[in-house]
């Protein structure tokens, strides 16, 4: 009944981490009890709820398993949903943007590490599902939403050393709890049904390999067998906090570590939905993106705060409970004093600042290319600097896992193929980033989730 586990590549030679291992199947006398539906999703995190929402919509008869009990249900992120060309954008005067010019900016940042295709179908609909994603609020919610960096000053340019920055970050965070919580409700209003507390603890697949259905373990310790008449979509998050997965699937990140042995710090998922996808034959994403998460003393909102405590603090700066130090001065020399620097470092570090304020007056950065109208010279005291330990820091999660087709659907490595009945959304899934989150717009890791899960549930659905 299990995955089987005999499909191998070349890549997969390259670790025995004991994750790659399918368990034992879990046989037939084991189930205590078998339901059947159309859709089977797995998790509901963004895309699961998105997906569940969707699918059952369309008309299909969906079932979600979900490892949290009801009672424990959250969703992590910070509700920021980046893209473009909505019915909400366009209310709020931001200009629409061309999607192939998007599109190409995205595949450019991306190195054409991800797939085109299904970048292209996120950059087409992100927009309309947005609109889609919030329709359950009032207009004076719809009014309260921020978007960010908006509106725009006169000195704001789209495109910044060929790289385009896009306008179209809406701030969904005071309302995520209704609108989440609505995605959920209008999935059970149309009959869909969830198991909470239920992990999903191994695919089932049929003779020919199609993936038909899985064996999750209920709260009360007994497994129930979920039979999927047109296809499972996992969409159970990452893998960032499971520190095995980490140091095996991301390279650049373990080549980091001293001697192997550091940890890889995450405040993301255990990589369950990706072990299911590899057990069924699945193909790791040989680009696995991640995301950086270190927002110091508070991050943004307390910046005022902490600038004030530099400037009050003098050489000892916002205090040694600060982390980072911030210093203040009014002149470079004190500062970089302030920093511990002395001698032939110190006339280093204030000729690095006049040398840089030289360039923004000729308004050209020869020595790194910083686009003209970025180029702001430091000549404004008080002047602030911070000093710590450098370190790989934290990850929020990583954007990348299974490689799949512009429909979510799982590719096999044995072939690269798709797997019939086997489909992936979100974080458990690959194809989106290349090697890196690096993004046109801040919060397009959640409406690509969103975005995506709408689609591959209607996709499925829509299989006959």
């Amino acid at each position: 009944m299990a995955a089987d586990n005999g499909n191998k590549s070349a890549s997969d030679n390259v670790s025995s981490a004991s994750w790659r291992e399918a368990p034992a199947p879990i046989t037939e006398a084991d189930i205590a009890e078998t339901v059947d539906c159309d859709v089977l999703v797995v998790g509901l995190g963004y895309s699961g709820c998105a997906a569940f929402r969707a699918a059952a919509e369309s008309g299909a008869k969906v079932i979600a398993v979900e490892a949290r009990a009801e009672s424990d249900f959250a969703i992590l992120g910070m509700g920021h949903f980046g893209h473009i060309n909505s019915e909400f954008l366009k209310e709020r005067g931001v200009n629409p943007v061309d999607p192939i010019e998007f599109l190409n900016n995205w595949q450019l940042r991306a190195a054409n590490r991800s797939n085109a295709s299904l970048c292209r179908k996120f950059t087409n609909t992100c927009g309309e599902v947005f609109d889609w994603y919030i329709d359950c609020l009032t207009p004076e919610e719809r009014s309260s939403i921020e978007i960010q960096f908006f509106p725009t000053d006169a000195g704001y340019t789209t495109f910044k050393n060929g790289l385009g920055t896009y306008i179209g970050t809406a701030s969904t965070m005071p309302l995520q709890e209704k609108i989440i919580g609505n995605m959920l409700q209008v999935g059970l209003d149309a009959g869909a049904q969830i198991y909470w507390g239920c992990p999903a603890e191994q695919l089932v697949q049929g003779d020919d390999g199609r993936v038909i259905g899985a064996v999750a373990k209920k709260e009360d310790g007994s497994y129930l067998k979920i039979n999927a008449e047109k296809g499972v979509i996992v969409t159970a998050g990452d893998y960032s906090g499971n520190p095995e997965m980490a140091k095996d699937l991301l390279s650049q990140i373990t080549n980091m570590l001293d001697g192997g042995d550091g940890e890889v710090v995450s405040m993301g998922y255990k990589g369950d939905g990706l072990k299911l996808c590899y057990w069924a034959g699945g193909q790791i994403d040989p680009y696995q993106a991640t995301m950086g998460g270190d927002y110091p003393n508070g991050g943004m909102d307390a910046l005022p705060d902490l600038l004030a405590a530099a400037v009050a603090g003098g050489p000892e700066g916002t205090g040694p409970d600060s982390n980072p130090v911030v210093y203040a001065a009014n002149d470079y020399e004190t500062l970089g004093t302030y920093l511990g620097y002395e001698g032939e470092t110190l006339d280093n570090f204030v000729a690095s600042i006049e040398r840089y304020n030289q360039l923004c007056e000729i308004g050209l950065d020869e020595d790194f290319g910083k686009e003209k109208q970025l180029m702001i010279g430091v000549t404004q005291p008080p002047y602030y600097a911070y000093a710590g330990e450098k370190t790989i820091g934290h990850m929020l999660c990583n954007g990348s896992g299974i490689a799949i087709d512009e429909n979510g659907q799982v590719l096999s490595r044995a072939d690269y193929r798709p797997i019939p009945g086997l489909f992936a959304a979100g974080n458990t899934a690959g194809s989106r980033f290349g090697i890196q989150y690096t993004t046109a717009l801040c919060g397009v890791s959640i409406s690509f989730a969103v975005t995506q899960g709408k689609f591959t549930g209607e996709y499925v659905a829509s299989l006959v």
